[in-house]
């Protein structure tokens, strides 16, 4: 099977079968990153924009209504020595994945330092919680409030995609 890089000038190509539009589940695909990016980066990204297609996933509980957001703020779950705690990050989908790694590596420098201040951690508009770096196969995870969604990760496996690093 051939592969081409759709977009170039990335810090991640994905390649996908050559002359396909679509990848259906279980196509072999290689990601090749340039960087040291972690799965929870490209986890924010993909969910980013998906939200973006999917705006009742990207929306708050009002009293009396739903709000649902233009811009993907996504809260990643944290764990520190007092507990869970989830820094945003800010418009995700207007982010490339250098500077969301950037802006995580930070957050989660605060976190553990226990000196995020209030904006960087209430609010957002969807939730990552990434158990599978810590071996846990599979968990339930909590949609905090307000929120109409959350995404809980398990471990990867080796079979469902090549990360090729440089």
């Amino acid at each position: 099977m051939d592969f081409e890089a759709p977009e170039v000038g990335y810090l991640a190509k994905i390649l996908i079968p050559a002359g396909t539009t679509d990848v259906k589940l279980g196509t072999p695909v290689c990601i090749i990153v340039e960087n040291k990016l972690s799965v929870t980066d490209f986890l924010i990204k993909a969910s980013s924009k998906a939200l973006l297609d999917v705006l009742a996933a990207n929306s708050q509980w009002a009293e009396s209504s739903i709000r649902q957001f233009h811009n993907a703020d996504i809260s990643v779950a944290v764990a520190t020595d007092s507990g869970l705690i989830t820094p945003i990050v800010f418009t995700a989908n207007n982010k490339g994945l250098k500077q969301i790694n950037s802006d995580m590596s930070a957050l989660k420098n605060k976190a553990m330092e226990g000196k995020l201040q209030p904006h960087e951690f209430q609010g957002g508009t969807f939730t990552i919680s990434n158990l599978g770096m810590m071996g846990i196969d599979q968990f339930t995870a909590v949609i905090n409030p307000l929120r109409a969604a959350s995404w809980p990760w398990g471990p990867l496996r080796r079979n469902w995609f090549l990360l090729i690093t440089r």
